[in-house]
């Protein structure tokens, strides 16, 4: 008593705190006229009934809570504890989480705890003047979302947002120019056997427990020459990857750069290559399910929507398709007496046969740099195993323009890139045109010695986005910016508006 007359915070004496170990039972609830719940519930440590919160059961005994209101009789058939059954259901589906994800944490790190995991051992007081406790939540920094293209007009053409949409348009237009990009899309999936449908039957029924259910998203897009494009995605963001491999590597640009170094050095012939649908050829390792979109059906009418259909293929949007493209690829060099490098792993090299030189295959994720003296024949034995197109000597490789003269020397470039990288830029700036300045930086300025107002949260977004733009120019060649670009980066973590200036400058 003396205790509670000095606080004035507490609603019970401290040796009667509520513990969960201590909660014998919950024996009975009642409503009272204010809508509140009072609980008769059952201690180990007194001999008489404690009269408790629901606020307080809810934070210092919610497992118990969960089995007294999902098991109490009363509670399911009468209507005014309909909030008390809602609140079950959700406490249950929370307590399930946990208890899942603490069972996959034991079994990842091979921890194993004592007792039972799903009690908490916490305690919270309420004060006296009814002031339910309330957990404060850090609010985010809102950030500009980036603009979606399906839903609005590109090129004077509407991008639909799904597949009723594209349909309705070239009903709408009088063509069939979207279900022809979806058909296409959906005919190549079918014919690399990415998906595999399943009868029905106890196979199919024991492939169904033991596997995970992913959405498939079909996305939209409009190029410049006027053609309709659609991609058909797997929702890899609602699958559990742990215990899998994810990690695939790619070339490192200094080595691309070497290797053309090596081509003029030697007089070795060039040839670069994109490998299509290059996901496909792999296999997923991770057991997926699906549900046949209506699109399948419009590729092959044998496929129903809603038909069960196993990933087979490491498709795109699959956690593991990078890693799986990556190991088939490299089984597929080795077969071919390739051998990784020890500078870079994605660069491959070979003995050639008729000259004491070696022969040289880059690889960055589907894109192929061969360097030998017969590049040709290298392609055309890829080619047994791959698709590959735009097989010739590099124009255009990795964001660098390459250019050959007459007498076999290799000129690297930016301005493809350059031009990209100042239609962005206008972008991110809103504006229309930049002015055009003689020198990167003034030579008297010292950008250490800015004192005007800081950038405001969007504009420090737009200032990152300009510098990382700038360091990819560097690395294409352009290293008259460099200094410029070097000193301005250093205020990347609080830049000033005359950071910014200098930056578009």
């Amino acid at each position: 008593e003396n205790f509670q007359k000095v606080t004035g915070e507490l609603l019970v004496p401290l040796e009667e705190s509520l513990d969960a170990e201590d909660v014998k039972s919950i024996k009975k609830v009642t409503r009272k006229s204010d809508g509140t719940y009072k609980f008769k519930v059952e201690l180990h440590s007194r001999d008489t009934p404690l009269d408790v919160t629901l606020e307080d059961l809810k934070t210092d005994a919610p497992v118990k809570l969960k089995h007294f209101l999902v098991n109490n009789k009363r509670i399911q058939k009468q209507k005014e504890f309909k909030d008390l059954r809602l609140l079950g259901q959700q406490l249950t589906k929370m307590h399930q989480k946990i208890v899942d994800t603490t069972r996959r944490i034991q079994q990842r790190c091979d921890i194993r705890t004592q007792g039972d995991m799903s009690i908490p051992l916490t305690a919270r007081r309420t004060k006296a003047n009814d002031v339910k406790p309330v957990r404060t939540k850090t609010a985010k920094p809102k950030r500009r979302k980036k603009p979606k293209i399906m839903g609005t007009v590109k090129y004077g053409v509407y991008v639909p947002r799904n597949v009723s949409e594209a349909l309705a348009e070239d009903k709408k237009n009088g063509n069939n120019l979207w279900r022809d990009s979806i058909v296409k899309e959906v005919s190549g999936l079918l014919s690399m056997n990415t998906f595999k449908k399943l009868t029905r039957g106890k196979e199919t029924d024991d492939f169904v427990k033991n596997s995970q259910y992913a959405p498939l998203q079909t996305i939209f897009d409009m190029k410049q020459s006027g053609r309709r494009k659609c991609r058909v995605v797997v929702g890899g963001h609602v699958l559990d990857s742990t215990g899998y491999d994810l990690y695939a590597s790619n070339m490192k640009t200094i080595s691309a750069r070497t290797l053309m170094l090596i081509a003029a050095a030697n007089k070795m012939e060039v040839r670069t290559g994109d490998i299509k649908q290059a996901y496909l050829y792999a296999k997923n390792n991770m057991n997926i399910r699906i549900r046949a979109p209506k699109e399948f059906n419009l590729a092959n009418p044998d496929i129903k929507p809603g038909d069960i259909c196993q990933v087979v293929k490491a498709h795109y949007g699959t956690p593991s398709a990078a890693h799986q493209w990556h190991a088939h690829l490299a089984n597929t060099l080795l077969s071919m007496e390739f051998k990784p490098s020890r500078f870079d792993p994605d660069v491959w090299i070979r003995k050639q046969k008729e000259v004491d030189l070696y022969e040289y295959i880059g690889t960055h994720t589907d894109d192929l740099l061969v360097v030998s003296m017969k590049p040709d024949e290298i392609m055309s034995e890829l080619q047994r195993e791959y698709t590959i197109s735009g097989i010739g000597e590099p124009d255009f490789h990795l964001g660098c323009d390459y250019e050959r003269d007459d007498q076999g020397n290799w000129y690297i470039g930016s301005k493809t890139y350059v031009g990209e990288a100042l239609k962005r830029v206008k972008l991110i700036l809103g504006k229309e045109a930049l002015h055009m300045e003689s020198v990167p930086m003034y030579e008297k300025y010292k950008p250490e010695l800015e004192k005007s107002e800081f950038l405001d949260e969007d504009e420090h977004n737009d200032y990152q986005k300009l510098i990382g733009i700038s360091q990819w120019l560097i690395t294409c060649g352009r290293m008259d910016i460099a200094f410029a670009v070097s000193s301005l980066s250093r205020f990347s973590a609080a830049p000033r508006k005359g950071h910014m200036d200098r930056l578009i400058k």
